[in-house]
């Protein structure tokens, strides 16, 4: 199997949640975070497979394609948390 074809996406979807305020005082600019899933077929189903990294492998553009798609979603970059800067710049770095 190529990584063409070990990749069959089922269904996708993106969340994005602005928290204007839950529990202690009240935040001057509301919290946004987002959560991107999806749901893949497993190419390996009925079969045992000891090398799995060939898929993991060819999950990684559906992976930086939804990344992207998050990052869309937040807008303005400019109000990440540190927290959230320092994981972007891991991401980039890799």
């Amino acid at each position: 199997m190529d990584a063409s074809t070990l990749v069959q996406v089922r269904k996708r979807a993106l969340t994005v949640e602005t928290i204007y305020h839950e529990f202690g005082p009240r935040s001057e600019t509301p919290v946004r975070m987002v959560a991107a899933t999806a749901v893949v077929a497993n190419p390996y189903t009925g079969s045992f497979v000891e090398d799995l990294n060939p898929f993991m492998e060819a999950l990684r553009p559906l992976a930086e394609e939804m990344s992207q798609e998050m990052v869309k979603a937040l807008g303005d970059l400019t109000t990440l948390s540190r927290m959230a800067k320092r994981r972007l710049w891991e991401l980039q770095v890799r």
